[in-house]
């Protein structure tokens, strides 16, 4: 084994320690252990998969998806990739890379965006947190801040949100596609959010166009969902103790 494999299967090594009694794993080690420099790489890349480790710790797992993964199929131990020959290895690395650049180049405009990963993706936004692009408590201002900045508005929507006092709004792309969050002061200390992103003949999938609203619990978020003049709108409470039902 020389130096570059053992780079190769150091990088793959999991912090959690479970590669360590590896026999190859073992012999990379040793060639680590002689070249300071490989070892200061190795140190990093294992702080920077345990900051990662970390981050994903904070979002939490619907319990429900968990056994529907673990009963919903039979599992299979497959073979260590390392262990097969290292031409193989660095061809699937490399096939790897080639299919996330063209997935980066080209994969929002194949694929129709899908309302479930849009309802995740935006009550994790509101799960970790986030700032105002603009603050206001006034719908009226925040509304004519969107149409400068071109970005997804009511534009006079009928919304029964629209009456209530604002706190700001905030301007993201979600798959290339602009959207907006507008936060307002609901009843009592409720605080609701509301993500709009226009549908441009795109739709999205999995959500009925014919007036209906979806409601949906996501990482213990409230939320309902529907569509109207070519907008998707995406109502979320900021709490799991936060209903939306009283403002649809």
């Amino acid at each position: 084994m020389d130096r570059e494999e053992a780079k190769l299967l150091l990088s793959v090594y999991r912090p959690n320690g479970k590669d360590a009694e590896d026999s190859d794993m073992q012999r990379a080690f040793s060639i680590m252990e002689k070249d300071p420099e490989l070892e200061a790489w190795f140190r990093q890349e294992l702080a920077m998969d345990q900051a990662i480790s970390s981050k994903l710790d904070e979002f939490p797992v619907d319990e429900s998806v968990k056994v529907s993964v673990l009963t919903g199929g039979k599992l299979i131990e497959p073979p260590i990739w390392w262990q097969q020959p290292v031409w193989l290895a660095a061809a699937a690395v490399l096939l790897f890379s080639i299919g996330l650049f063209f997935l980066g180049q080209f994969g929002t405009q194949v694929a129709q965006p899908v309302l479930a990963e849009f309802r995740n993706d935006t009550t994790g936004l509101i799960r970790v947190g986030f700032d105002l692009d603009m603050q206001s408590k006034t719908l009226g201002e925040i509304e004519t801040w969107l149409m400068n900045q071109d970005a997804p508005s009511l534009g006079g929507a009928d919304i029964p949100l629209a009456e209530l006092s604002t706190m700001g709004c905030k301007t993201f792309e979600w798959k290339g596609r602009p959207v907006t969050l507008i936060c307002f002061h609901g009843n009592g200390n409720d605080v609701v959010h509301l993500f709009v992103m226009d549908l441009k003949n795109e739709g999205l999938k999995h959500l009925p166009i014919n007036n209906e609203t979806v409601l949906a619990v996501v990482r213990d978020l409230h939320t309902a969902t529907w569509q109207q003049d070519d907008k998707a709108y995406l109502m979320v409470g900021h709490t799991p103790q936060t209903r939306v039902t009283p403002y649809l």
